[in-house]
Protein backbone atom coordinates (compact mmCIF):
# COMPACT_ATOMS: atom_id res chain seq x y z
CA UNK A 1 0.00 0.00 0.00
CA UNK A 2 1.38 3.38 -0.95
CA UNK A 3 1.23 6.28 1.46
CA UNK A 4 -1.09 9.16 0.61
CA UNK A 5 0.36 12.43 -0.63
CA UNK A 6 1.54 14.77 2.13
CA UNK A 7 -1.40 17.14 1.61
CA UNK A 8 -3.98 14.33 1.79
CA UNK A 9 -5.07 15.20 5.36
CA UNK A 10 -4.75 18.95 4.88
CA UNK A 11 -8.45 19.68 5.45
CA UNK A 12 -8.64 17.47 8.53
CA UNK A 13 -9.64 19.06 11.85
CA UNK A 14 -7.65 18.40 15.04
CA UNK A 15 -10.37 16.05 16.31
CA UNK A 16 -10.42 14.13 13.03
CA UNK A 17 -6.63 13.80 13.17
CA UNK A 18 -6.81 12.40 16.73
CA UNK A 19 -9.47 9.88 15.71
CA UNK A 20 -7.52 8.80 12.61
CA UNK A 21 -4.26 8.39 14.55
CA UNK A 22 -6.05 6.51 17.36
CA UNK A 23 -7.52 4.07 14.87
CA UNK A 24 -4.08 3.54 13.31
CA UNK A 25 -2.55 2.94 16.75
CA UNK A 26 -5.23 0.43 17.76
CA UNK A 27 -4.98 -1.39 14.43
CA UNK A 28 -1.20 -1.76 14.91
CA UNK A 29 -1.64 -3.56 18.27
CA UNK A 30 -1.81 -7.34 17.86
CA UNK A 31 -4.39 -9.45 19.65
CA UNK A 32 -8.08 -9.46 20.38
CA UNK A 33 -10.07 -6.55 21.82
CA UNK A 34 -9.30 -7.50 25.44
CA UNK A 35 -5.54 -7.76 24.80
CA UNK A 36 -5.60 -4.39 23.05
CA UNK A 37 -7.49 -2.82 25.97
CA UNK A 38 -4.94 -4.20 28.47
CA UNK A 39 -1.98 -2.98 26.40
CA UNK A 40 -3.45 0.52 26.00
CA UNK A 41 -4.19 0.72 29.74
CA UNK A 42 -0.66 -0.43 30.60
CA UNK A 43 0.91 2.15 28.27
CA UNK A 44 -1.36 4.93 29.57
CA UNK A 45 -0.58 4.05 33.19
CA UNK A 46 3.16 4.06 32.42
CA UNK A 47 2.82 7.44 30.75
CA UNK A 48 0.97 8.83 33.77
CA UNK A 49 3.43 7.18 36.19
CA UNK A 50 0.77 4.97 37.73
CA UNK A 51 2.63 1.76 37.06
CA UNK A 52 3.77 -0.70 39.65
CA UNK A 53 5.74 -3.89 39.19
CA UNK A 54 5.96 -6.99 41.33
CA UNK A 55 9.67 -7.36 42.04
CA UNK A 56 9.71 -10.10 44.66
CA UNK A 57 7.70 -13.30 44.92
CA UNK A 58 9.00 -14.20 48.35
CA UNK A 59 9.87 -11.24 50.55
CA UNK A 60 9.81 -11.40 54.33
CA UNK A 61 10.37 -8.58 56.76
CA UNK A 62 11.98 -8.77 60.16
CA UNK A 63 10.53 -7.14 63.24
CA UNK A 64 9.24 -3.59 62.67
CA UNK A 65 11.48 -0.76 63.80
CA UNK A 66 10.76 2.94 64.04
CA UNK A 67 13.57 5.20 62.85
CA UNK A 68 13.43 8.94 63.34
CA UNK A 69 15.11 10.99 60.65
CA UNK A 70 12.92 12.97 58.27
CA UNK A 71 11.64 16.34 59.42
CA UNK A 72 8.56 15.97 57.20
CA UNK A 73 6.69 13.04 55.65
CA UNK A 74 8.76 10.25 54.08
CA UNK A 75 7.60 9.79 50.47
CA UNK A 76 9.84 7.02 49.10
CA UNK A 77 11.95 4.10 50.28
CA UNK A 78 14.41 1.86 48.46
CA UNK A 79 16.17 -1.24 49.82
CA UNK A 80 19.64 -2.01 48.47
CA UNK A 81 19.90 -5.43 46.79
CA UNK A 82 22.12 -6.87 49.50
CA UNK A 83 19.70 -5.49 52.13
CA UNK A 84 22.55 -3.76 53.97
CA UNK A 85 21.17 -0.26 53.48
CA UNK A 86 17.87 1.51 53.01
CA UNK A 87 17.50 4.89 51.37
CA UNK A 88 14.55 7.18 52.03
CA UNK A 89 13.41 10.48 50.58
CA UNK A 90 10.89 12.90 51.97
CA UNK A 91 9.01 16.15 51.75
CA UNK A 92 11.86 17.80 53.67
CA UNK A 93 13.94 17.41 50.45
CA UNK A 94 16.35 15.08 52.24
CA UNK A 95 17.71 11.72 51.15
CA UNK A 96 18.79 9.54 54.07
CA UNK A 97 20.88 6.39 54.05
CA UNK A 98 20.14 3.91 56.82
CA UNK A 99 22.65 1.20 57.76
CA UNK A 100 20.64 -1.91 58.64
CA UNK A 101 23.32 -3.44 60.87
CA UNK A 102 24.13 -0.42 63.05
CA UNK A 103 20.96 1.66 62.64
CA UNK A 104 23.13 4.65 61.80
CA UNK A 105 21.71 7.24 59.42
CA UNK A 106 23.55 9.47 56.99
CA UNK A 107 21.88 12.63 55.67
CA UNK A 108 23.11 13.39 52.17
CA UNK A 109 24.20 16.99 51.76
CA UNK A 110 22.05 19.26 49.70
CA UNK A 111 18.35 19.10 50.11
CA UNK A 112 17.16 19.30 53.69
CA UNK A 113 15.36 22.58 54.44
CA UNK A 114 16.94 24.23 51.38
CA UNK A 115 13.86 25.04 49.35
CA UNK A 116 14.28 27.17 46.25
CA UNK A 117 10.94 28.73 47.09
CA UNK A 118 8.65 28.92 50.07
CA UNK A 119 6.29 26.57 48.20
CA UNK A 120 5.79 23.11 49.68
CA UNK A 121 5.81 21.49 46.24
CA UNK A 122 9.54 20.70 46.34
CA UNK A 123 10.13 17.22 47.75
CA UNK A 124 11.90 13.97 47.04
CA UNK A 125 9.37 11.65 45.41
CA UNK A 126 11.60 8.82 44.16
CA UNK A 127 14.78 7.16 45.37
CA UNK A 128 16.56 4.61 43.17
CA UNK A 129 19.02 1.94 44.32
CA UNK A 130 21.65 0.03 42.36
Amino acid sequence: MTSPPSDFFEDETADETRVRLSKQYIAAIEGDAEEKRKRIKLELDAKNRKTSKNVADNFTLGPAEFRKGHLRTCTSVCVKRDESKIYSGGKDCAVLEWDMETGKKVVFSGGRKKYESSSKRFRCTQVYCH
